[in-house]
């Protein structure tokens, strides 16, 4: 059971990574390809700490710093549509900023 679980972790965690990589136009669903690849790892920590019987405050720590990463993404996002007026990622050009 706990290999099937292990097994769905790893789906999550390539899904989210396979996302990311092809379907990087738009800043929201790079935003959310992230979300998704943070959440894999934390089943998978999580699942790694319980079934060892360890501490949990790894897994804290992984997720409150994954909140972080979520807020500033979406503040970036908030702040670059309303400059922009767009959220897609061939309309940037950094060097210009």
């Amino acid at each position: 059971m706990v290999k099937l679980m292990e097994l769905g972790g790893m789906v999550i965690v390539i899904s989210g990574l396979f996302s990311f990589i092809f379907n990087y136009s738009h800043v929201l669903g790079s935003l959310l390809s992230l979300e998704l690849i943070g959440l894999g790892i934390y089943f998978l920590m999580g699942l790694g700490s319980g079934f060892l019987g360890s501490e949990m405050f790894c897994v804290l720590y992984f997720l409150v710093m994954m909140v972080s990463e979520g807020v500033l993404g979406i503040s970036l996002l908030v702040m670059m549509s309303s400059t922009h007026s767009s959220d897609m990622m061939k309309h940037y050009n950094s060097l210009l900023c």
